[in-house]
């Protein structure tokens, strides 16, 4: 049986780590773990970790020449809205350049790329739930680098380049189970 070949990035955020753990128990994947950290729960399930920093390109490089990933999923992000207003360099090189440097990769080797994103690509100012044919309109700079972003991947996609789904997350809550 070839088992698909799955790389988290962003393992050790709190999205990231419940789902490295979940794929890791399910024997038709063959999961892999990355964060620019080492793992903070070695031996929790059945994958290999990799520390990687993705806002370097070369490093990412190395990443997909090692794993060779069918599916890349991406939870890791600069998400804290309020540094992300002081800090847009940072947030630029995280949620924009980074993310890009896993596209390309992931078009290079034919992966699919499941982007995490967030409902602070929206202002708010709505009293229905959003759908993906409204107009995005960030009023903080996290959420603006998350616009940037998903607009690339669209771009990419269009020229036919790059298969991905940007998913936009609002409350991620997580039941263990009793």
């Amino acid at each position: 049986m070839t088992r698909k070949k799955i790389l988290v990035i962003g393992a050790n955020g709190f999205t990231g780590r419940r789902i490295l753990d979940d794929l890791s128990h399910n024997v038709s994947y063959q999961t892999t773990g990355c964060s620019l950290h080492d793992d903070i729960c070695p031996h929790s399930g059945d994958y290999r970790f990799i520390r990687t920093d993705i806002c370097n390109r070369q490093a990412v490089k190395k990443l997909f020449q090692e794993v060779q990933p069918d599916v890349v999923i991406n939870t890791s992000a600069l998400s804290v809205p309020d540094y992300c207003e002081t800090h847009h360099a940072e947030a630029d090189a995280v949620n924009i350049t980074a993310v890009e440097h896993l596209a390309e990769c992931c078009e290079a080797g034919g992966s699919r790329f499941i982007h995490l994103s967030t409902d602070f690509v929206f202002g708010g100012d709505t009293d229905r739930p959003y759908t993906e044919e409204d107009i995005p309109a960030p009023v903080n700079y996290y959420g603006y680098t998350k616009v940037a972003i998903e607009e690339n991947m669209r771009w990419y996609a269009r020229l036919g380049k790059l298969n991905y789904a940007a998913l936009r997350l609002s409350l991620i809550h997580i039941s263990e189970p009793t």
